[in-house]
């Protein structure tokens, strides 16, 4: 739905806008961080899922296991990082930090 500049913006988008979105994402493949341009949902919600399971493991509160469900998982040409000695080495660089899902270009 395209606007025009005499349409009022409420700060509202709509579903199909929404689904159309590309978003860029930051998450960490072959022991460096990588952005990938995320259209699709279901990809955005394994991101937010295995960002999660960062969070938690750095905390301390799981081990490794949390990043079984990643294993191989492939998004937007990479595949997700769940070697423990490479994700080790991200934390050790200090470039480990999960909360940077939504990266700005």
């Amino acid at each position: 739905m395209a606007r025009d500049r005499g349409d009022e913006f409420d700060g509202l988008v709509s579903d199909e806008e929404l689904a159309a979105m590309v978003r860029p994402l930051g998450f960490y493949s072959q022991g460096e961080p990588v952005v990938a341009d995320v259209p699709d949902d279901d990809d955005a919600t394994i991101i937010s899922r295995y960002h999660h399971a960062l969070k938690q493991w750095k905390s301390g509160l799981v081990d490794f296991t949390v990043f079984d469900p990643f294993v191989g998982v492939i998004v937007g040409g990479y595949e997700l990082e769940t070697d423990p000695e490479a994700l080790f080495d991200l934390a050790r660089r200090g470039l480990l930090a999960p909360e940077d899902i939504y990266l700005l270009r």
